[in-house]
């Protein structure tokens, strides 16, 4: 008899039937749980379509209560036969969890970390419960009891890959493991591509930010760039002035060049004036 729980609310059950057991003998399965009891769901069969086993899904159970299975033989040539089976599981105990969540790589201070989530459990989910194991490619299998695996990074011949599998180990005893989680490449020859060009870039700026800082200091460049840039307002006003004398200027020339005429009008006509006074008097102006 082996049973398991797994995806949270599934529950399956198999036992085994010799093969001198009378044709008419079936077996039928149930379970009680806080208080409650329950017939098997759906029957798995053999090729002689005998009961080898139960499938229950959609069932909730309470961690710290057990469950008590009850496995019966009956024999339908003899009615009044009928031979059970008793066993009592923690449900902790065989649950199998699933694979562990949200497994990524990083690459952090020339080391690659692998980092994972903890998977969904009926029992208790304190990180101290879990026991992982991480398998990398050419590399011996790893207990680790953190959400996260670091190693010393290297350039590997082929493209290298991890998984990671869990159990509860801490909490409550449980010698089930989870399927290995989906392969995920933790370094091949872009991801070292990539950590090449990353760091030739860091050290490549880090050359010019001296080089530039060089420069900088032997031209006093930060002298040229920091001097002080005389207040906009200041501009304006000597310009205002400036342009305000010029103004008058031109307006004085203004004033003297129209006094100029208009004094040698007046004295050209004063100077016509004159001679005709002459002629007349002289009597040449009839003339």
């Amino acid at each position: 008899l082996s049973c398991i729980i797994y995806n949270i609310s599934f529950f399956n059950c198999t036992w085994n039937i010799k093969a001198e057991a009378p044709e008419d003998i079936q077996i039928f399965s149930s379970y009680r749980h806080v208080g409650k009891l329950f017939e098997c769901q759906q029957y798995i069969k053999n090729a002689r379509k005998k009961n080898i086993g139960c499938h229950m899904k959609e069932i909730y159970f309470q961690p710290s209560r057990k469950i008590d299975l009850n496995i019966t033989a009956r024999d339908f040539r003899n009615n009044s036969r009928e031979l059970s089976y008793y066993k009592t599981f923690t449900p902790q105990t065989i649950e199998k969890l699933n694979p562990p969540n949200n497994v990524s790589v990083s690459l952090e201070n020339r080391s690659i970390k692998i980092h994972w989530k903890p998977p969904p459990t009926i029992g208790s989910a304190n990180n101290k419960c879990f026991l992982y194991q991480v398998k990398i490619t050419d590399l011996k299998i790893v207990n680790v009891t953190e959400e996260n695996y670091k190693y010393p990074f290297h350039k590997p011949a082929n493209k290298c890959a991890a998984q990671v599998r869990a159990k509860k180990e801490i909490c409550i005893r449980n010698k089930i493991w989870s399927e290995w989680s989906e392969p995920v490449v933790i370094h091949g020859e872009k991801t070292v591509n990539v950590l090449l060009l990353s760091t030739t870039l860091f050290c490549l700026l880090i050359f010019l930010g001296g080089l530039l800082m060089y420069a900088c200091r032997r031209y006093s460049c930060l002298e040229v760039i920091t001097m002080p840039v005389p207040h906009p307002s200041d501009n304006i006003k000597t310009w205002l002035t400036d342009e305000t004398h010029h103004q008058q200027h031109m307006s004085m020339q203004m004033e003297m060049h129209s006094e100029v005429t208009v004094g040698i009008l007046k004295e050209n006509r004063d100077e016509n004036t004159e001679q005709q006074k002459c002629l007349k008097d002289s009597g040449l102006e009839d003339l």
